[in-house]
């Protein structure tokens, strides 16, 4: 996984996030990460997720621009 120290601080009240390797099943717990870093396994080292700043405001702007393309091809053909 990542590097030491960038464990999310456990206080007791609540109960950590366990993950499972995809490949390799190993439970892992969840680590914070920096921006654009990676968590991988311990055992195989296959990726556990990444962290991708604005992430959903991206793939938001890229389905509204997919729609107002989609809606102008169809609107104006260029081959009638």
């Amino acid at each position: 996984m990542a590097g030491a120290g960038m464990q999310a601080p456990h206080d007791g009240t609540s109960t950590p996030t366990v993950l499972a390797c995809p490949e390799c099943d190993l439970l892992q717990t969840e680590v914070v990460l920096h921006a654009y870093g990676s968590a991988r396994c311990n055992r195989c080292q296959a990726f556990l997720y990444r962290d991708t700043p604005h992430g959903l405001e991206r793939a938001l702007v890229a389905t509204v621009c997919s729609i107002f393309f989609y809606l102008l091809a169809n609107l104006f053909p260029l081959i009638s």
